[in-house]
């Protein structure tokens, strides 16, 4: 089976680290777990900051990367990871902006009252040997690195994170061999001639000529962007896909006398080098790593109603790679606006990795807990006695917390996609006159392609269906309130020590339980336009339908200022690991550094964060 196919059938599990989602300072808590970092005053501020340096004296964080701010003179911006005994621990991560030597802000999320035997009983030889026999993948990316990871109940597992042949991240119990959790590295979605795109526009085309013709290998731009052809074959998408990402000459796109007339590959490669212009000219980003590295990307006819982003090790020469698809239909899916989108995760997992060491991770939070029992198909059933058959057969337990459905999202996972929907318009905007229909700027993703699942709307959200349930159609959420929030299953541990769960396809309305035809990995999906909506707000202004909060907006014309609050937040400030609270956090800091606390455009960011139920009011 190919390996791309393989990824949308093995089911990930995941951990869901339960603890607090905020906290006024670093109050000690009653019980282990993540507490968020987060300075709303000058003397939350000082406290906090007296706290991380306690811990940088107790080798409890360790400095990863110091930055000078690119946008104001004077600043820096430093990553700390947390440690136990010497060990990282999964998700403790600060980020501290200074000005002079005196920190503005903090954010992140760090552990408390850690206790763990640090001794491992399996070798990471031995992890990877187990990890090979249970998901025939091999090793890829360096050797196991040892973690310490939190459990489902407050609880910390010594750990190894391996990642392997079969494009995935895997956190293994150092104990056990179990698998904890489960990390998806995709994430889905010279010369000049001329050539014409899907929607029949012209496009000039930055080609590089070759013996027999001309290839799609741009190199006038300060990042060469390079678009392959795998024609259709899945052994080639491997072979590209799979460390070390070998490439030959033939996997150029290529048209003999530089005319073009291949539409996906033309839309590939012209709007690859669009979004690359609108992040340099816009936002002083060069590339996707602001290095100039070189950028590639792959159309592949295989691939249904989809695209994706891949991260280093994988991709072409391990540098990572895009990969687009084609509807049913066979329309490419390759539009200005998917491509930005792709492009924006690539941008978001190289500035993590360059300040942290890690990408943005997919995070499980609990949202809320629901009622004690739940009605489906006209029968009740009570959140303690519900057990469900997962697909190996096991009869798994419905997790609950003092009798109540435990309801919980990914919010890592629609953070990145909220950013990529809002880079994704912003091309379009910088681009294409505003309007309605192809080939113009408006507040929606996907709406050239036309799917159902690759349209979702900012200004709007509602308005578009975003899956069938067993209750009915259910749209986007505008407010956090309205989120999709996932019942989960215990599949290691038992009800009273659970210690891995499974996200099920199953969401709460009032006392009744919908289910769904897929999970969409907590979310991430389904989530992401209530960031995507709150950025619409910030520029447009307006009222959000489920708060009734009313947004004073910078209007179109300073459309940039929100645009690079957004940018500056997910690049210089966000976390590995933050809650959607958290990010909402980390942009109002960024539109307050850029723009000065009273700002039209800060205000707009807290207002519309406001809106959509991510901030306090």
């Amino acid at each position: 089976m190919p390996v791309f196919a393989r990824l949308r059938i093995l089911l990930c599990l995941l951990i869901l680290a339960t603890g607090a989602l905020a906290a006024q300072g670093p109050a000690p808590v009653s019980r282990p777990g993540p507490v968020a970092v987060q300075a709303a005053t000058p003397i939350e501020l000082r406290a906090w900051d007296a706290q991380i340096d306690r811990m940088i004296r107790a080798d409890q964080l360790q400095v990863v990367s110091v930055l000078a701010d690119p946008d104001i003179g004077g600043r820096t911006h430093e990553t700390l990871a947390q440690y136990h005994q010497g060990i990282p621990v999964y998700g403790g991560s600060v980020s501290r902006q200074a000005a002079q030597g005196v920190s503005v802000s903090v954010i992140g999320t760090v552990y408390e009252n850690i206790s763990v035997d640090s001794s491992a009983a399996l070798t990471a030889s031995q992890i990877v040997a187990v990890l090979s026999d249970a998901v025939s993948a091999r090793l890829v990316g360096g050797p196991p690195q040892r973690v310490i990871f939190p459990t489902i109940d407050g609880r910390y597992r010594l750990a190894y994170l391996a990642t392997m042949s079969d494009l995935k991240t895997y956190i293994v119990d150092a104990a056990t061999g179990s698998v904890l959790w489960t990390i998806d590295e995709v994430q889905t979605q010279t010369q000049i001639g001329s050539g014409t795109g899907a929607n029949g526009d012209p496009k000039k085309m930055s080609t590089t000529q070759v013996a027999g013709g001309f290839r799609a290998h741009d190199q006038l731009r300060p990042a060469p962007i390079r678009t392959f052809d795998t024609r259709g074959s899945d052994v080639t998408l491997n072979r590209l896909l799979l460390p070390p990402g070998a490439t030959v000459e033939s996997d150029f796109s290529i048209d003999a006398d530089n005319t073009w007339a291949d539409p996906p590959a033309v839309d590939t490669h012209a709007h690859t080098g669009w979004m690359e212009d609108y992040l340099f000219k816009q936002l002083s980003w060069t590339g996707l790593d602001n290095q100039g590295g070189t950028i590639t990307s792959a159309v592949h006819s295989g691939l249904v109603n989809n695209a994706f982003f891949i991260a280093p090790p994988f991709g072409a020469d391990g540098r990572g790679m895009f990969v687009y698809g084609r509807t049913t239909t066979g329309v490419p899916i390759t539009t200005l606006d998917i491509v930005g989108h792709e492009m924006m995760h690539g941008v978001t997992n190289a500035a993590l990795t360059q300040r942290t060491g890690f990408g943005l991770f997919g995070v499980l939070y609990m949202d809320r807990l629901g009622p004690t029992s739940v009605t489906s198909g006209g029968s009740s059933m009570s959140c303690d006695s519900t057990e469900v058959t997962f697909i190996d057969g096991r009869q798994l337990p419905i997790l609950c917390e003092a009798g109540r459905y435990v309801l919980a999202s990914n919010h890592g996972g629609a953070i990145n996609e909220g950013f990529s929907d809002v880079f994704g318009i912003s091309a379009e905007f910088f681009h294409q006159p505003a309007g309605s229909g192809p080939l113009r700027a408006e507040y929606r993703i996907g709406e050239d392609v036309g799917v159902a699942g690759l349209v979702r709307a900012a200004d709007t959200p509602a308005s578009i269906p975003a899956i069938p349930s067993s209750l009915g159609t259910m749209t986007y959420p505008d407010h956090s309130s309205r989120a999709f929030s996932f019942v989960l299953a215990i599949s290691q541990g038992t009800r009273s020590n659970p210690t891995a769960v499974v996200i099920l396809p199953w969401v709460v309305v009032g006392d009744q339980l919908a289910t769904l035809p897929s999970s969409d990995t907590g979310g991430v999906h389904l989530n992401a336009p209530i960031l995507s909506h709150a950025f619409y707000l910030a520029v447009e202004g307006g009222r959000n339908a489920t708060s009734g909060l009313t947004v004073q907006g910078v209007g179109a014309a300073n459309r940039a200022q929100i645009e690079r609050a957004f940018f500056r937040a997910m690049t210089l400030i966000m976390p590995n690991f933050p809650s959607m609270q958290v990010a909402a956090q980390a942009t109002v800091r960024a539109a307050i550094d850029l723009h000065g606390a009273n700002s039209a455009a800060a205000v707009a960011v807290r207002q519309a964060m406001q809106a959509v139920g991510l901030i306090p009011q």
